[in-house]
């Protein structure tokens, strides 16, 4: 029997999705009587949405506009001895087949030093807004990819388009006065020069000063009562075709690796290169950051939607990144996927439905109920989704054929392990006093409910009374 074609093969994915799934049974089935359909028009809303593109901008690096700012500059008599403008550059878009084929891309993409952004880079875009998908696309696969390569850069297999050719000099050379003064007044006459600033000065003796975008970004915890560093966060600062990425370190910092002139864009892309943060069902997380000249250090006090996605990467970054107990790590079609939904649930993880685009877990922002989650519930929740990643990589007599009792025993295990090692039990890390965010005894944080194998308690575990027909228990964390 060949199980992969018509009939068998829905039947093939019902089965595969009951047996890869894990906590909560979460619209399986009517996830694959949809034939998986997007399901971004049902859980989006208005925090939830689409980065717009408000308009295209001439573009002040491609050759033609170079060279015309130049001969202005000649025919004014501020350049007696002009440079060669030719192509430098290609802005350029790539269009992957498959979600394994974009993580590949974006991985080789980033060990070259460059990145990869999922919209155009000649528009204005929104000032809010958490992804981007071209609308020409399905939002089941991939979308555009949009860079800038070298002219002599070696294209991958990827299908591309060369969008156009650009003119872009070496900012840390020395002698690029000229450059720069024709940089200035191509960014004029194109209508891109900010108007808050004075008109170029074409003295080209006098070159722009130079700065680097930095800054920190920091997150409440609720637990703790404080605001806390993101460590691992990808920020990106661009102008137009000129841009640097780093990664926020233990203190939340992260410093760009080049000078800039002019203002640039800050944004965090939820991305590493373990894992990919989803915004809804497919779209990469985005978080828009200010457009400026000077550092940009950002605090996430309110519950909103910039607060869930740090909280979700605070979770995945210490499992993969700071796991002190050598757990094995899932590393499907190289990123693991996690969907932060702007929905009420709790956690759910289906590696299965990654093979067809969809998220390997999903973390909801509100609780069943619809409160919005605390600091330490999304953490919980994202650390015990992982927990299931884990067993599952395991191989499937450790993960498939296991009981529920097994399966969401050791996920409770991993959560209250994790949540022990970095909160600790001591009174200054504990806010059990805390009314902001009360808590029930089957709820995340426990303090009356011990197990019966032993009689400790467990105050973070996601764990119930042991009990006929309840799934979640302390087994593994007594044993």
């Amino acid at each position: 029997m060949n199980w992969f074609t018509p009939p068998h093969r829905h039947i093939f994915i019902l089965i595969c999705l009951l047996f890869f799934s894990a906590c909560e049974k979460d619209d399986l089935f009517e996830d694959a009587e949809n034939n998986f359909k997007s399901q971004n028009s049902e859980i989006l809303d208005e925090e939830e949405k689409m980065i717009v593109l408000i308009r295209q901008l001439d573009n002040p690096y491609s050759v033609e506009a170079m060279n015309t700012a130049q001969q202005v500059l000649i025919d004014s008599g501020f350049i007696e001895d002009p440079i060669e403008i030719n192509t430098t550059h290609y802005y350029v878009r790539f269009l992957p087949d498959t979600w394994e084929e974009l993580d590949n891309l974006e991985v080789q993409f980033e060990a070259e030093g460059n990145e990869l952004f999922d919209f155009p880079l000649d528009y204005e875009l929104s000032e809010n807004g958490t992804y981007y998908q071209d609308p020409s696309l399905p939002d089941s696969v991939p979308t555009w990819q949009y860079t800038v390569v070298p002219v002599s850069y070696t294209m991958p297999s990827t299908q591309y388009q060369i969008i156009e050719e650009l003119f872009l000099y070496d900012d840390e050379a020395a002698n690029t006065e000229i450059e720069e003064l024709i940089e200035d007044v191509s960014l004029y006459l194109t209508g891109n020069w900010d108007s808050t600033d004075d008109p170029p000065n074409l003295n080209k003796s006098i070159k722009a000063s130079k700065w680097k975008p930095s800054g920190t970004i920091k997150t409440q915890d609720h637990q703790l009562g404080t605001l806390v560093p993101v460590e691992g966060a990808k920020v990106t600062m661009r102008h137009f075709f000129k841009y640097a990425i780093d990664y926020t370190d233990q203190n939340g910092y992260y410093i760009s690796s080049k000078d800039f002139k002019k203002k640039v864009q800050y944004k965090i892309k939820w991305v590493t290169p373990s894992y990919r943060i989803r915004s809804g069902w497919y779209g990469t997380a985005w978080t828009v950051g200010p457009n400026q000249k000077g550092a940009w250090n950002v605090n996430f006090t309110s519950q909103d939607l910039r607060h869930f996605y740090s909280f979700v990467h605070i979770g995945a970054h210490d499992f993969y990144y700071h796991d002190p107990f050598g757990l094995n790590k899932p590393n499907p079609i190289p990123k693991l996927k996690l969907s932060a939904l702007d929905k009420c649930g709790t956690g759910v993880m289906v590696h299965f439905s990654s093979i067809i685009g969809g998220p390997d877990i999903r973390i909801y922002r509100k609780t069943d109920n619809c409160s919005v989650k605390n600091s330490l519930s999304i953490y919980a929740t994202t650390i015990h989704e992982l927990g299931h990643s884990n067993q599952r990589s395991l191989g499937v007599n450790s993960f498939v054929f296991s009981s529920e009792l097994i399966i969401e025993s050791w996920a409770d295990a991993v959560e209250y392990s994790f949540c022990q090692w970095k909160y600790n039990t001591n009174s200054s890390n504990l806010n059990l006093t805390d009314t902001r965010f009360p808590f029930l005894c089957n709820s995340i944080l426990l303090t009356t409910c011990p197990s019966p194998f032993t009689i400790n308690q467990y105050p973070f575990a996601n764990i119930r009374k042991y009990e006929v027909g309840n799934e979640y228990s302390p087994m593994f964390i007594d044993l």
